[in-house]
């Protein structure tokens, strides 16, 4: 399997968290997820949760 370096999931509601709740529990297919949604503080607190449970 090919690994996938980087990933881009734009919206951070409640679907969109979830696929990168799981997104970041592949840690070793994903590297680098950017998050883009219209409230920069929901980014940053789902970023800030996820932070010491993933390398991604």
């Amino acid at each position: 399997m090919k690994e996938m370096k980087k990933a881009l999931i734009i919206g951070c509601g409640a679907v969109a968290s979830v696929a990168i709740h799981k997104c970041c529990q592949n840690s070793e297919v994903f590297g680098k997820i950017c998050i883009a949604s219209r409230t920069k503080s929901k980014c940053d607190a789902l970023a800030a949760k996820l932070a010491p449970t993933t390398k991604t």
